[in-house]
């Protein structure tokens, strides 16, 4: 696994999005909603909060107003993107494989080599403390009805939460939030795992405020670069 940002420190995330065109902007000037949750690269919205337009985390049927552009979280998550696991390297425990530790509730997704999608519950499960996912397998060993070999090779998709890295709030003080608006290409690390991305894809938000394909939510870009095992960034020409 290796992405080509920069060493992240403890700050938080500093390049969890950035500008790949100049033409993007940078506001700071909105005032923030103080229950808000956030990192740098998710979708944001204006709502009404104590008689006042707030910025907040966009979701469904908000209309997006830009990208945050600084962090107000407790923890951050990085993507892991095509990690090759092969079930039966792992000596006394064959049936499961190993991860990285404290993955994201709902985020997680298990294909084969193909890209074809398993099943959560149905045809393996996860324990997200440990990063551990481990098949569902024929108890009589005889293994027909097994969606997952004993011996097979699959891919994961997950966000994983960084070990090292503390809360911050760069709000603090001003009450004003940091956005990036306007049309333009980005890069982030910031995007949900369990949906598949192709070139050209439309890109929107889901109900977390994270960039993802499919669903309802308002359109924001289109893919210009899908995330790999090498590269985890996800490009997005972007208008907002």
């Amino acid at each position: 696994m290796s992405n080509v940002l920069p060493p992240i420190g403890r700050a938080g995330l500093r390049n969890a999005v950035r500008k790949l065109t100049t033409s993007m902007i940078i506001t700071g000037w909105r005032d923030v909603d103080p229950e808000a949750q956030f990192i740098s690269g998710m979708v944001a919205t204006l709502a009404e909060v104590d008689g006042k337009p707030k910025v907040q985390v966009a979701d469904n049927g908000k209309v997006p107003v830009g990208l945050f552009f600084c962090h107000k979280t407790v923890d951050f998550y990085e993507p892991l993107v095509a990690f090759k696991a092969t079930f039966g390297e792992w000596e006394g425990n064959p049936n499961s494989v190993r991860t990285m530790p404290y993955l994201k509730t709902g985020s997680v997704r298990v294909t084969d080599l193909d890209g074809n999608p398993y099943t959560a519950t149905t045809d393996y499960t996860v324990d997200l403390t440990s990063g551990v996912i481990t098949r569902v397998f024929d108890e009589e060993g005889e293994g027909e009805d097994d969606a997952i070999g004993e011996d097979e090779t699959v891919l994961v998709y997950a966000r994983y939460r960084h070990p090292d890295l503390t809360g911050i709030d760069q709000t603090l003080g001003s009450g004003k939030v940091a956005l990036l608006e306007g049309n333009g290409e980005i890069a982030t690390l910031v995007y949900d795992t369990t949906v598949s991305y192709a070139l050209g894809d439309d890109v929107k938000f889901n109900n977390d405020g994270v960039l993802c394909t499919g669903g309802g939510n308002a359109i924001v870009g289109k893919v210009t670069k899908v995330p790999t095992s090498d590269n985890s960034e996800l490009h997005v020409k972007v208008t907002l």
